[in-house]
């Protein structure tokens, strides 16, 4: 594992991006199509930035029993894979951008995927529970989703101030040779 997370290539961005990009395109909608069918179009907490138990356990009753064993069997199906499908993009994008020199920048993308799995298990757990409230374990699950939601955007930015640097470096290369 180690060793694959040193040396990123090219071609470990390009497969990570048609992954990346293949997910929004075709799997994402999907979900949503499937989600929304079975809960009526409510809230999820994957999608909000902070939630309360409360708006969680209201969620979890205009489910009802189908939708949360829907939401339950995608977080352990469709949303083991997606984290992984994101994180190796912007992982992979951090790597080969104009941060390369401080490829720890990198590591975000890979505890964003911890932050993300910590908020299906628990979230997972607290729909499984319903009605039993416990209300701890949301928090836990409205936690990781801040924290996963917050390290993902600065990965974002980390790889687009990068991919400027990129560009900035060659365009003052191309004004170099060209004078």
């Amino acid at each position: 594992m180690k060793r694959l997370l040193l040396h990123v290539t090219w071609i470990h961005f390009v497969v990570s991006l048609i992954v990346f990009v293949f997910f929004l395109i075709v799997v994402l909608p999907a979900q949503a199509l499937a989600f929304a069918n079975v809960t009526s179009g409510s809230g999820s907490p994957d999608t909000s930035l902070f939630y309360t138990p409360a708006q969680l356990y209201a969620w979890a009753l205009e489910y009802g029993e189908a939708g949360r064993s829907h939401y339950i069997q995608t977080r352990f199906g469709f949303d083991l894979i997606w984290p992984l499908a994101y994180g190796a993009f912007f992982y992979t994008g951090i790597k080969i951008g104009g941060l390369q020199r401080r490829e720890w920048l990198a590591n975000l993308a890979v505890i964003t995927i911890f932050f993300d799995y910590m908020e299906n298990l628990f979230a997972s757990l607290a729909m499984g529970l319903y009605p039993i409230e416990v209300s701890i374990v949301v928090y836990i699950a409205a936690v990781s989703t801040f924290l996963k939601w917050s390290i993902l955007s600065f990965s974002g930015s980390l790889m687009i101030i990068g991919w400027i640097q990129v560009v900035i470096q060659r365009w003052k290369g191309f004004k170099d040779v060209v004078r």
